[in-house]
């Protein structure tokens, strides 16, 4: 990781506590195959497959989620599918670890990662040095996966980034990265949110399932039910 990536790291990490991030401790949901990995300042999610697992983001440090892993005696190459929500650093640090994984990736998210556009003035997203763009599958709004029993959909949610994407699994779980914040049970905007308007649409998409009864399960909120 270049020096400049670990100063952003850092800063996130330092400033997480004040922008009121509390991400759940490691653990599984109970009565599911959903394991959450928590990471310094984020959850990085992993579905049980038959031989393997889907992982939703890949977290924000390589170092802690390889420690993670091995935790849960879970080998990264069991790792088969990994589906991001968004190209900020915090959320795809650990990819390298993950040498077997199809990758996907909100397609509405190129222009931050080909550097056609910067997330922040001086900030230009990447993703890790052994990790390619052509490496990885795009997903537009509404695009269906099934993978094995799960039926997953991708739901552009943008406003945090261009191409924040959600992803709904069997109508029972929304995994929405940064695009909302939960604060004192109320949806509100994600700090460093590019969009505000748009982000506001977003929440609104997530509000809907989330009355609905589905579960919404961010990066640095923690997991929220009716």
């Amino acid at each position: 990781m270049s020096i400049f990536k670990k100063t952003v790291s850092l800063i996130i990490k330092i400033s997480a506590p004040i922008l009121g991030m509390n991400p759940v401790e490691s653990g599984y949901i109970s009565g599911t195959d959903i394991l959450f990995l928590k990471d310094s300042i984020c959850n990085v999610y992993l579905i049980k497959l038959e031989d393997g697992y889907i992982a939703i983001d890949a977290g924000a440090s390589e170092k802690e989620v390889a420690r993670l892993l091995k935790e849960y005696d879970i080998d990264p190459t069991q790792i088969l599918y990994v589906f991001l929500t968004h190209s900020d650093s915090d959320h795809v640090a650990a990819l390298g670890l993950f040498k077997n994984a199809k990758i996907y990736l909100p397609k509405a998210e190129v222009s931050l990662l080909s550097g056609a556009l910067k997330r922040q003035p001086v900030v230009k997203n990447s993703l890790p040095d052994n990790i390619q763009l052509n490496d990885v599958t795009l997903l537009d709004d509404n695009d269906e996966l099934h993978i094995e029993k799960y039926t997953i959909k991708a739901l552009l949610t943008p406003g945090h980034t261009l191409g924040s994407m959600s992803y709904i699994f069997d109508e029972q779980y929304v995994y929405s990265g940064d695009a909302v914040r939960f604060k004192k049970g109320r949806m509100v905007l994600h700090p460093f949110t590019m969009n505000k308007k748009e982000s506001k649409n977003s929440i609104e998409k997530i509000r809907v399932l989330y009355e609905r009864g589905l579960t919404i399960l961010t990066a640095h909120y923690g997991i929220n039910r009716k």
